[in-house]
């Protein structure tokens, strides 16, 4: 992107898909017709890239300084913030409500944003200019939105959902689904365990129990240098230590 004589790099090979790679690579090497030296005309500017819809996460790391642009003084050139990169695909703010930056500033800061479907970004000369804000962000929280924020921010976001824990039938389908993933034999027994000794003595499951518990028994089966098995002794110490009954 080009803005007042000043380049501001949107494309980042850890977030973006790329879909042209085919493409590039008949550039990079030069590919010919016709037998002369004329090359094809409908090769890409590597300049740009074709890539997938984004998925764009962040955390308890996000700052204000991250949704501004970044100015590469060595080589006079600017990096998009966060916000700019997940344009066209999903921004997803995980754990909102726990960031280094305040809800009511982030919020104060995406309010028009959110509004307009514009944003406001401002280089180090001072000169602001507009970009899109075309993107769908989602604000992903286990906290009670309206503790950390006020009534006008949550009437900008349209839709609330409410996600309770899995039932058991949920639990397992999920925990069977992290299995396939990993390439690890699943075991119902296993989730028989679970809800035995954890689940039906009051605490309740979550979706992402399954994933935390098996790279818990991944990382174990590692260090021991042994197959991956969801034997009931390698679950209960797996257990033990994710539920901190060491």
């Amino acid at each position: 992107m080009l803005t007042d004589s000043s380049v501001i790099t949107v494309f980042d090979p850890t977030v973006h898909q790329t879909t042209d790679d085919a493409e590039v690579r008949d550039l990079e090497n030069g590919d010919r017709t016709g037998g002369g030296d004329q090359f094809i005309h409908d090769l890409p500017d590597v300049r740009w890239r074709r890539v997938r819809r984004p998925v764009l996460i962040t955390g308890g790391e996000l700052t204000l300084e991250m949704l501004d642009l970044r100015f590469h003084r060595e080589g006079n050139y600017y990096t998009a913030p966060l916000h700019i990169k997940a344009n066209g695909g999903v921004f997803l703010i995980d754990d909102f409500g726990r960031q280094i930056v305040s809800p009511r500033d982030l919020l104060n800061r995406w309010i028009l944003p959110l509004e307009e479907r514009i944003d406001y970004l401002t280089l180090a000369t001072g000169k602001k200019f507009s970009v899109p804000f075309e993107q769908l962000i989602i604000f992903s929280t286990n906290l009670d939105p309206r503790e950390r924020v006020d009534e006008a921010f949550l009437r900008r976001i349209r839709h609330k959902i409410r996600i309770d824990p899995p039932d058991r039938e949920g639990f397992t389908a999920i925990f069977r689904l992290m299995c396939d993933q990993r390439q690890i034999a699943f075991n119902p027994e296993v989730v028989n365990y679970l809800y035995r000794e954890f689940y039906d003595q009051g605490k309740s499951a979550r979706s992402s129990d399954s994933r935390d518990l098996l790279e818990i028994v991944v990382s174990i089966c590692r260090f021991r240098r042994q197959p991956v098995d969801l034997t009931a002794e390698l679950v209960d110490e797996a257990a033990a230590r994710f539920f901190c009954r060491i």
